[in-house]
């Protein structure tokens, strides 16, 4: 019943894969030839993931021919699916708009046969079928290009089962005379069709499982009666010969799931009982009644395996998608001998019987990257990993390509800014991070999965705070999911020039709200965060500017005066000095004194141009009700030129406030507050105003301490409004460009502002 051992090669469980094209059909999938087992990937039910029992012995790092993608010649396709690996070439499937083709590619110099409509293929050798009809069908050796050989599988053999095809063999099933299930072996050695019938199997033999160990041998599971009792088997058999060469009792009861076969090893996949994937080993010489070994690897769902000399390797397939690390994702050898494990590859996405004592697997390394693999016993005696055809796509993740302009201006992009990243894959998280390089201030949004990262940025700090102008650095930092490799990175800089606002005490280009609480404390609060906060930071943040304030009873916030891009503050004591302080873009600078005698004045607003000449000019009323312009010069040292009566009856108002352009206009414009309500002055640009209006909105005006024109704080590109309450709230009137109508009906709302607030302007 048995014949002379094989020589030590090898021998993996395989099928032929069946490939059919359908014209018209979109995305035809390969159809797969009816056998007992898959020769890439039978998946295990089982439990959560867990960390893998540790294997016995010492482990190596990773071993992998060094090859690099450029020195491969061969392209695998990058949406192809592995089908076959022989000694000279592959197939592959590679999905199309509307149907799957089929090829062949040679490893030497890339050459690619497509095939049309339906092929097979000999697991681990060069032959792919053709089959015209149901039952003729051509064998094409795609190493020597000889003309196809020619099996015809009706007539006397139409009663036969197709199995599988070792080579250019076809393994089928026929019912014998008894009942039982003969295995036969078709093949045209010469030009005529061969049937040879594998003796040594009992008559009434049921053969559970018949799959391809490798191109020219065969493993079978079958049950029947030996000895004169029933008995669960496997038989190793050799397709040249035609005879068995191993069989032995099944070392478990029950088809072994993912079998592969040595001449001298069996290995399976064990199912698990208590979540734990295992393989289990047994010796084709052991004793029927030996327990096999069993090799616990982890816990998961999935586990293929195969068998490379006297090393077993396993691993859990489609990491390279996967959303959570596995230890079991690395294509991993463990010795038969030694108990010793080795790292192949970093990930398998699919694996086939490859020629000879060889595995083939589409995969990929860190250091080589994405594409096919043979994995071979090398010179130190453990596997390694041949490069044989690459995607041009890392296995590491990678940042692709970068799109952040180098220069923003938010004011001209509509107050966003959008950066794009491209990366290598979906599974790969990413974080971004700007960072203003003189404040070391940064904005972090969300993490993100996906290959196409954009995002758009609203020119704030993570904590709602506008950012400031200056030079930035952004870093983009691409985390796999899956924990294949380290993480990826790309930086780069930009510069932010936002144009100068003029309530702007923070360089943003955006304003700012300046508050002297009641200790003579002076700090600023951002208009944008204290309106609009984000959840990271319900309370808004202050820039102390300043103490001993409260030796002022007049400050005015009138934008830039001094011919700088940043706006100042005027301040005046009791004595009637009056003093500015150059605004440097997110501090004062030294006071400077402008002036004297300015006790006579009761009120002082400044920030509207009413000259029309770019500059922002300062008005005061005096005990009398008359209203004084001070045109601006743009010196920092003498600010305001010769005063100029431009109004009387002015006592009646309690505040005024200077709110720059409210009704579209090109002049400045005010607002003043009296017994009555709101009114507005817009002005005619020669330092005059029209006649007032009243404004329309229902509000109970005495109720607010301060009114303070901060210009365009909502980034519509129209002026605002904020009233400030008696005990710090904020209203924000929103402008709306119309000298009919100038503010909207309804404001935003912050509590932002200091219970503290003495003066807010």
């Amino acid at each position: 019943m048995h014949s002379p051992r094989l020589s030590g090669r090898r021998l993996g469980v395989a099928v032929l894969v069946s490939l059919a094209v359908t014209a018209g059909v979109p995305g035809a999938v390969p159809a797969v030839a009816a056998t007992p087992a898959d020769a890439a990937v039978l998946a295990i039910t089982a439990g959560p993931l867990a960390a893998p029992a540790v294997a016995a012995g010492p482990d190596r790092g990773p071993v992998a021919v060094g090859t690099t993608a450029e020195e491969v010649p061969a392209k695998f396709p990058a949406a192809g699916l592995l089908i076959n690996a022989g000694p000279t070439g592959f197939v592959t499937s590679v999905p199309g708009e509307t149907q799957t083709s089929y090829q062949w590619t040679r490893y030497s110099d890339g050459a690619t046969t497509v095939f049309p409509g339906r092929i097979g293929v000999g697991i681990g050798s060069d032959i792919v079928k053709t089959t015209e009809g149901t039952t003729t069908h051509r064998l094409y050796d795609m190493a020597t290009g000889a003309d196809p050989v020619l099996i015809d599988t009706g007539g006397p053999l139409s009663s036969y089962k197709f199995l599988t095809t070792p080579g250019s063999t076809f393994a089928m099933s026929a019912t014998n005379t008894t009942g039982g299930t003969e295995l036969h072996l078709v093949d045209n050695p010469d030009g005529t069709v061969r049937d040879r019938t594998v003796p040594g199997l009992p008559s009434d033999a049921v053969l559970s499982s018949v799959a391809v160990a490798s191109s020219d041998t065969l493993v079978v599971q079958y049950s029947g009666t030996v000895g004169g009792a029933p008995s669960h088997r496997l038989a190793l058999v050799d397709v040249t010969s035609g005879a068995i060469t191993r069989d032995r009792e099944s070392p478990v009861s029950g088809v072994l799931s993912a079998l592969k076969a040595s001449d001298t090893h069996l290995a399976w996949v064990e199912k698990p009982t208590t979540g734990t994937l295992a393989i289990g080993v047994a010796r084709w010489d052991d004793a029927p009644a030996s327990e096999p070994e069993h090799i616990p690897v982890g816990s998961g769902t999935t586990l293929a395996i195969d068998l490379v000399g006297d090393w077993v390797t396993y691993t859990t397939p489609g990491g390279i998608t996967a959303s959570a690390p596995n230890p079991l994702f690395p294509l991993t050898a463990r010795s038969l001998k030694t108990g010793e494990t080795v790292k192949v590859l970093d990930h398998v996405i699919s694996s086939r019987i490859g020629p000879g004592d060889t595995q083939a697997v589409r995969g990929g390394s860190l250091a080589e990257g994405e594409g096919l693999y043979r994995v071979s016993i090398g010179e130190n005696g453990a596997p390694e990993a041949k490069f044989l055809a690459a995607t041009g796509v890392s296995t590491s993740a990678e940042i692709v390509s970068d799109d952040v302009p180098a220069v923003i201006d938010l004011n001209r992009s509509g107050g966003t800014a959008t950066f794009h990243w491209a990366l290598n894959r979906s599974s790969i998280v990413s974080g971004i991070e700007l960072t203003h390089v003189a404040s070391g201030r940064k904005w972090t949004p969300e993490r993100y999965s996906g290959t196409n990262r954009t995002v758009s940025w609203n020119g704030t700090f993570t904590n709602g705070v506008a950012a400031y102008n200056g030079e930035y650095t952004w870093r983009i930092t691409g985390t796999p999911r899956n924990g294949i490799g380290p993480p990826a990175e790309r930086t780069g800089r930009f510069t932010l020039v936002n144009a100068p606002a003029p309530h702007d005490y923070s360089d943003s280009g955006t304003p700012d709200v300046l508050v002297r609480d009641y200790q003579g404390r002076l700090v600023s609060y951002d208009v944008r965060q204290t309106f609009w906060p984000v959840s990271s930071a319900p309370a808004p943040e202050t820039t102390q500017l300043g103490n001993g304030w409260q030796i002022y009873d007049r400050l005015v916030a009138p934008g830039n005066l001094g011919g700088s891009p940043h706006a100042d503050v005027i301040a005046r004591d009791r004595s009637g000095l009056l003093w500015l302080y150059p605004g440097t873009g997110h501090t004062l600078g030294a006071r400077v004194k402008v002036g004297t005698g300015w006790q006579i004045y009761d009120k002082i607003a400044g920030g509207s141009d009413l000259t029309n000449d770019g500059k922002p000019d300062l008005l005061a009323t005096d005990k009398t009700g008359g209203l004084w312009l001070y045109p601006a010069t743009g010196n920092v040292n003498a600010p305001f030129g010769a005063r100029k009566k431009i109004g009387t009856g002015w006592g009646v108002y309690n505040q005024i406030t200077a709110t720059g352009n409210l009704g579209g206009a090109p002049a400045g414009d005010l607002v003043a507050l009296d017994k009555d309500g709101l009114w507005v002055y817009y002005g005619k640009g020669d330092g005059t105003f029209a006649p007032r209006a009243k404004l329309g909105l229902n509000w109970s005006w005495g109720a607010f301490k301060s009114f303070i024109g901060v210009g365009d704080a909502d980034r519509d590109g129209r002026n605002d409004l904020l009233a400030v309450g008696i005990g710090g709230s904020g209203y924000l009137l929103s402008g709306t460009g119309d000298w009919r109508q100038p503010f909207e009906e309804t404001s935003d709302y912050t509590h932002g502002l200091s219970e503290g607030t003495e003066v807010a302007f």
